[in-house]
């Protein structure tokens, strides 16, 4: 008598068989892994395409301590940010420059970051000029504003935010604003929040000067669950030297710079404005020369006179002021590209610009690394970006955290 024996499968095709498990390893790949994975065949491309495995995806590697994989130098409406300088895995792909010709535009310009997501803005050339003649007014006397961010004409620009690691895109609609005859007074800055392990949803929040009242400034809110903005109808009076771009989302709030002892802070879910102390400025220090959060701690890093010795000031969690982390020195002059906390206290890394160097400082441990020598680079908008972050001038807003996330927008 003959028996038929079954050949039994190779363990990777019961693996491939079986789409709960698949998806379960998929999980554990980072984002870039992945993307690469949706080429293997149909069934790894529907899974990594599935909303609720993206929504997972960034659940499982999404953390109150993640770390940027690498920092994004924005150019001023330019096709696409100009340089990526990666932290941690350089070589391979990891400096390739995100391309954001999926928006459909010809310049953009990166306004923030927030968690993986980009909110940027765009505008035709033709009004570039038209708008920095037209630049000067007495709000912008008033009020600290980089020229680059300055505007007259709203409806000249179109806004969107974006996730360049998976190319997916909302345009964000101007509010419906009333605009004065003198468009000259009309300045406004957007911020992004966006808080992944809370919800998948964010919101932009615009901050504008009020119409009745062109000494106070006006906050509006878009939601990405609606589509639409809305006025909460919180207006404020700023402290004086409050630079009203320097906003920094952290811990569910946009925090601003005061060179005044306190400055304000706006809490996105409460829709309510509270106070917070500034640090004091020593006669020998120049003031804040970084403004910035990392890990859900915001930071402020004061250079002396000379630019070579600073402090590393971190907000205490009730807001009761300022405790200095680290007094430290640099050999060089040097200028503050960004701040990153690891997963221990007190372990924090400087990243900055030196002698044409992007390098990083650890604090806790007082190593150096080079990070992307710029010298070689034939890029006229990189020899820019060298020479204006080798001045004393703050300077932060054209460098952003890239977070690779498969966040959907």
């Amino acid at each position: 008598m003959k028996f038929l024996t079954m050949e039994k499968k190779p363990p990777w095709e019961e693996v491939i068989a079986d789409a709960d498990l698949l998806g379960e390893i998929l999980l554990r790949l980072p984002a870039k892994s992945l993307l690469k994975s949706k080429c293997v065949c149909k069934q790894w491309l529907s899974i990594i395409s599935n909303p609720v495995f993206r929504r997972n995806h960034v659940l499982r590697h999404h953390s109150p301590h993640s770390v940027p994989s690498a920092l994004l130098f924005s150019a001023d409406y330019a096709p696409s940010p100009y340089l990526i300088a990666p932290l941690w895995n350089a070589g391979d792909d990891n400096d390739k420059v995100p391309s954001f010709d999926y928006l459909g535009v010809s310049a953009i310009t990166i306004l923030r970051s927030c968690n993986g997501l980009l909110l940027c803005s765009a505008k035709s050339r033709p009004f570039l000029d038209d708008l920095r003649r037209r630049t000067r007014t007495i709000f912008q006397r008033n009020f600290s504003i980089p020229r680059s961010r300055r505007s007259t004409d709203v409806d000249v620009f179109r806004y969107f935010v974006c996730n360049p690691t998976i190319k997916q895109f909302v345009r964000i609609p101007i509010p419906n604003w009333e605009i004065p005859q003198d468009r000259n007074g009309f300045v406004f800055s957007l911020f992004l929040a966006y808080e992944p392990l809370k919800s998948p949803s964010y919101k932009v929040i615009s901050l504008r000067r009020s119409i009745d009242n062109p000494d106070k400034l006006r906050i509006d809110i878009y939601s990405s669950v609606t589509g639409i903005w809305s006025d909460p109808q919180v207006s404020f009076t700023p402290p004086l030297g409050m630079a009203i771009y320097r906003g920094v989302f952290c811990k569910g709030a946009i925090h601003w710079y005061s060179d005044d002892h306190y400055s304000l802070c706006f809490d996105v879910d409460s829709q309510c404005l509270k106070t917070m102390p500034m640090p004091p400025k020593k006669d020998d220090q120049l003031g804040a020369r970084y403004f910035g959060e990392s890990s859900s701690h915001l930071y402020i890093i004061l250079l002396d006179m000379v630019g070579l010795n600073f402090d590393v000031l971190e907000m205490e969690d009730n807001y009761s002021g300022w405790s200095v982390k680290y007094h430290a020195s640099y050999e060089n002059k040097f200028s503050i590209l960004s701040l990153i906390r690891g997963e221990k206290e007190n372990d924090l890394t400087m990243v900055i610009l030196s002698d044409g160097m992007v390098l990083s400082y650890n604090l806790k441990h007082q190593t150096l690394k080079e990070v992307k020598d710029l010298r070689p680079s034939p890029v006229m908008a990189i020899a820019r970006f060298i020479k204006e972050y080798s001045s004393s001038e703050y300077s932060q807003g054209e460098v952003f955290q890239y977070f690779e996330s498969l966040s959907s927008v």
